[in-house]
């Protein structure tokens, strides 16, 4: 999903069953995320919570919090 144009960083943890991704809404939107991860995955990801974070560099991102289930 990094490889995604907008999305800064994503931390996952399996043990958890989750992501947290950083990202700028502007170049990249939620669902681009998870259809992302549909696709070249087999993992499904749903939209848990989206919430603002400190900017990196000079651009707005948000935080996407993502859960997730093997298929």
């Amino acid at each position: 999903m990094e490889k995604l144009d907008g999305v800064e960083s994503t931390r996952v943890s399996l043990a958890r069953d989750e992501a947290v991704v950083v990202y700028d809404p502007v170049r990249v939107t939620p669902e681009q995320m998870v259809e992302a991860i549909h696709s070249g995955t087999p993992y499904q990801a749903s939209v848990v919570s989206v919430g603002d974070v400190e900017p990196i560099a000079d651009g707005e991102t948000d935080c996407l919090f993502l859960g997730f289930l093997c298929d």
